[in-house]
């Protein structure tokens, strides 16, 4: 397959008692991309981003040529998150290929931003609740 695949974490709050999604479903959904034949992959870096290159990385094992490029909102994107997740936001960008900035500086909207700037171009985006 050619391009580049976007995966796009969407978050959601526990509202009305509810639950999470099931991490080992959302892990699978990611292994079904990769046993279709995607290789080459752009996660987008907000808490679920960490989360999808984390299930991309533990896939190297079966799929050894997997690549993983990391696109950051904005330079202070894990500025207010705590400090265990920040830690892993940081050792996550570092275990990617590549890594890019949508933007310098957050502001509103800047997530509806990146997911217009690369529409148009993606081979495949995928979005996933968690």
């Amino acid at each position: 397959m050619e391009g580049k695949c976007y995966l796009i974490g969407i978050e959601r709050s526990g509202e009305n008692g509810e639950k999470m999604p099931n991490a080992e479903r959302i892990a699978r959904g990611i292994e079904d991309i990769a046993e279709s034949g995607e290789r080459s992959f752009v996660c987008v870096m907000n808490r679920a981003g960490v989360y999808i290159a984390d299930c991309l990385f533990a896939l190297r094992k079966r799929f050894p040529d997997i690549k993983v490029d990391a696109l950051i909102p904005y330079e202070e994107v894990a500025a207010d998150w705590d400090d265990p997740l920040r830690d892993r936001y940081f050792d996550t960008v570092e275990k990617c290929e590549n890594e890019a900035f949508f933007s310098l500086r957050g502001y509103n909207n800047c997530f509806r931003d990146i997911i217009g700037s690369i529409v148009d171009g993606a081979h495949r985006i995928v979005t996933i609740l968690i």
